[in-house]
């Protein structure tokens, strides 16, 4: 960099996580194609550890953790399994300040608020009151929201985003799943939208990626080579689709293929136990890996749930693929994005509360049957994409007193 050159744009993105890993996985891909456009980027994390996700050179806080007792989502546990409690509120929240303080960052980016996470508006509506008048802020949020019936909520993220937010970076497809399918109230903030594409982790040999040439096992052949590959994401809520998988394995049509579970890094050590125990000889039950996405390029099928995620690594390997979209309690998201998909001609989709061995056997069989997914009715570059918009949007905005 010349001596005369400006200092690279500081990035402040705030991820909380508190279930699965997607959440994560899709902000550490974000994260790297900042890097790459020459950000200066500060993760500031509040959920666990995530063990699979990396995020190369880019600086990392941990806060304090936090993680949902269940997909209820109605209480919040800290790293010792303990309700969180007004204390624990007040220490965390001075700690995000102190690294916005230390930070100084010019772009505030918050992955959610506040069209999810309201639980964390203690700390957060302090944090937006502060960098207000000193930072564009910018909202990063996925494709789909989960459906709010309670308008006085819908109306409250609508002036919360009013209120504090420059811009809403959607991370999906316009043509495919419009934002207004979700969120009743998105023409109220419309002029503040800007559509990304869809991120797909890995895009333009991304920090945590492994090659794309697939990973080589030591006999020279490439692992996952013409399996049916079985992933639950995180694996918090997946235990049922991994047992209906084992027992689909020895469906007569399918048991000639070798079978490979992925358990995911939160499922019950218990659970993958019993798993490995029941496994038949073509069966390899494992915990997740960091390669699953060099897996699926080589994989003759997919079998998994409907997190945008594992669909963009799905979709980007070109894999066949059966999904089974993640339903419980007042859960939507998964199967709103699948049933779009799959009316696209990108996925086989089998409803939660159909699932089982017999239902499963069929759908893997139509899948194995037919074409590999249309990809490219479907935009995938929110990776580069949200980096130049970002870098495009913080220029035209800059504050004067910043």
């Amino acid at each position: 960099m010349s001596s005369n050159s400006p200092p690279p744009k500081r990035i402040m993105f705030y991820v909380q996580h508190l279930l699965g890993i997607g959440h994560v996985k899709r902000a550490g891909a974000i994260a790297a194609g900042l890097h790459r456009q020459g950000f200066d980027v500060l993760m500031v994390l509040g959920g666990p550890p995530v063990a699979l996700v990396g995020f190369g050179p880019i600086r990392v806080h941990q806060l304090p953790p936090v993680r949902a007792d269940g997909a209820g989502f109605d209480k919040l546990l800290d790293g010792h399994n303990r309700l969180i409690d007004d204390n624990w509120r007040e220490k965390r929240a001075s700690e995000l300040m102190r690294n916005y303080r230390d930070f100084t960052p010019d772009i505030l980016l918050i992955e959610m608020f506040p069209f999810g996470r309201r639980q964390f508006r203690f700390e957060l509506i302090p944090l937006l009151q502060t960098a207000r008048e000193h930072c564009t802020i910018m909202c990063s949020l996925r494709d789909i929201l989960v459906a709010r019936t309670e308008l006085r909520k819908n109306q409250w993220m609508v002036k919360t985003a009013r209120d504090y937010f420059d811009h809403i970076l959607v991370h999906g497809d316009a043509a495919v799943l419009p934002l207004q399918d979700s969120f009743p109230l998105t023409h109220e903030i419309q002029d503040l939208i800007h559509y990304t594409g869809y991120v797909v982790d890995g895009e333009n040999n991304q920090l945590s990626a492994t090659p794309a040439g697939g990973a080589v096992a030591e006999t020279g052949e490439k692992t996952g080579s013409g399996e049916i590959i079985v992933s639950v994401g995180g694996g918090a809520v997946g235990e049922k689709l991994l047992r209906c998988a084992m027992s689909t394995a020895s469906d007569p049509a399918l048991q000639d293929y070798s079978w490979r579970l992925l358990a995911g890094e939160n499922l019950d050590g218990s659970v993958l136990s019993d798993l490995k125990n029941k496994a038949p000889g073509h069966v390899i039950v494992e915990r997740a890996r960091p390669d699953f996405r060099n897996l699926l390029h080589h994989a003759a099928l997919s079998i998994s749930q409907g997190g945008y995620n594992t669909l963009m690594d799905i979709l980007s390997a070109n894999c066949k693929n059966v999904i089974v979209p993640f339903a419980a309690g007042a859960e939507s998201e998964q199967t709103q994005r699948t049933k779009a998909f799959a009316q696209r001609g990108l996925l086989t989709m089998l409803e939660e509360t159909e699932l089982s061995p017999q239902t499963l056997a069929s759908a893997c069989r139509s899948a194995l049957n037919g074409p590999p997914p249309q990809r490219a009715r479907l935009d995938l570059t929110g990776v580069s994409t949200t980096a130049r918009m970002i870098q495009e949007l913080a220029q035209r905005q800059e504050r004067p007193d910043a």
